[in-house]
């Protein structure tokens, strides 16, 4: 469109929202507003700006003073928690996939991905997700948690199958002539209690995803470790090298080594865990010699094959699967 009148970027510049490009940018948002909208619903001590800006849309009001949230507003609330689980699963399905790619070293079929995604249901959306979970996520507390996640799920899915109950009153059945309710079932949700146990099950799929993008940004890590940054120094004259160079430089691939590889070095791929050791080794051999004017160009060319394989191997697991996260 040529000249956008209602999407476009204007002044003053920090009321320009950035647009997310994932499913868990968008769950992230909702769960925001949902968190937002709920505790100014429940909010008991209100400031008079406050008050004043929002007695016409949250309160009813007896003459000028507040009696009662308007609590009839939890269903677009449940509503953004809802569509925020479900952006949530469907992130959480794609970075579980992406984690099996990696393992298999092959790469994410995302026409695959569509066509399973392209449902509402919470209920098949965990019926992926959970058998997934169980294969990778090795935490200690795996099994409770997956427990409690497929009982809050199964609920939600019981009275919102396909994400309708609370966008509409109806649904698209009748019966006797008659409109069939959405929430035949439901007469009242409480605030708080909604609140306790839906951030609860917000919580639990965060831990999950907390897990497996810690796992992507490992790889990231790696690639800020071994940036030519801190190794354009060693291909440099001494000359132009200093003390603080050889000692950043041989301190951060030790950290490197001795935090995040070692632990989980049986996990890893096996080539990328021997480069990565080479490289520690030969830096820090390299890096002495240095320092006593010892010039060694086999041993400098050794450090710049090992780091070249370690960031071409993370630069296919992160280019290959950086859309599944």
């Amino acid at each position: 469109m040529a000249n956008p009148k209602l999407f476009k970027f204007s002044k003053p510049e920090y009321l320009n929202a950035c647009i997310s490009e994932s499913f868990e940018g968008y769950g992230y948002i909702y769960k925001q507003s949902a968190l937002l909208f709920h505790n100014l619903l429940m909010c008991a001590n209100l400031n008079e700006d406050l008050k004043l800006l929002i007695q016409t849309h949250l309160f009813n009001f007896d003459g000028e003073h507040p009696v009662s949230p308007n609590v009839d507003l939890i269903v677009p609330v449940i509503f953004l928690y809802r569509h925020s689980i479900e952006l949530d699963l469907k992130s959480l399905y794609l970075t579980l996939k992406s984690k099996e790619c990696i393992k298999k070293n092959t790469t994410p079929n995302r026409k695959k991905a569509v066509e399973k995604l392209n449902k509402h249901s919470l209920f098949n959306l965990w019926n992926m997700v959970n058998p997934l979970l169980h294969k990778y996520y090795l935490a200690n507390d795996c099994n409770k948690i997956i427990k409690a996640v497929s009982k809050y799920i199964k609920e939600l899915d019981t009275f919102d199958p396909d994400s309708i109950a609370f966008r509409y009153p109806y649904s698209n059945k009748v019966s006797n002539n008659k409109f069939e309710k959405n929430l035949n079932n439901i007469t009242h949700i409480n605030l708080l209690v909604f609140y306790a146990e839906i951030n609860k099950l917000c919580d639990y799929i965060e831990k999950f995803k907390d897990y497996f993008q810690g796992e992507y940004e490992f790889y990231d890590r790696i690639l800020y470790t071994t940036d030519s940054s801190y190794y354009n120094a060693l291909n440099r004259k001494k000359s132009y090298i200093s003390e603080y160079q050889y000692n950043a430089t041989m301190s951060k691939i030790e950290l490197l080594c001795e935090r995040f590889i070692e632990p989980c070095k049986d996990n890893l791929n096996k080539n990328l865990v021997r480069d990565l050791f080479l490289l520690n080794k030969r830096t820090k051999e390299y890096c002495e010699k240095r320092k006593n004017n010892i010039e060694d160009t086999s041993m400098l060319k050794d450090v710049n094959n090992a780091r070249r394989r370690i960031r071409y191997q993370c630069k296919k697991i992160i280019g290959s699967n950086k859309n599944y996260y």
